[in-house]
């Protein structure tokens, strides 16, 4: 099972070695880009876990590092801004 680090920002194998070393990795895919609640777009969170990795490449150096995992989606309206609205404009409270 492969990963993205946290710490470098590269892929790394998550080591599993059975039966005497299995990782459990949980994770919750974003399968849509759009909510059926809201008209919106949803995006793909993360969690760092910590997990024993070997980064990817000639080196076989094995360490813990903290691996980005799926977490789920977060979904917001479509057209909607991050800025606060100002008081005083042109909507309904």
């Amino acid at each position: 099972m492969y990963g993205v680090s946290l710490t470098s920002g590269q892929p790394v194998t998550i080591v599993q070695k059975f039966p005497d070393l299995l990782q459990q990795v949980v994770f919750e895919v974003c399968e849509s880009s759009e909510c059926d609640v809201v008209r919106g777009e949803c995006t793909q969170t993360y969690v760092p876990y910590l997990f024993l990795v070997i980064p990817l490449g000639p080196v076989t150096l094995t360490g813990q590092d903290y691996v980005l995992v799926e977490s789920g989606c977060v979904c917001k309206p479509k057209y909607a801004t991050d800025k606060p609205r100002e008081a005083g404009g042109n909507f309904i409270p």
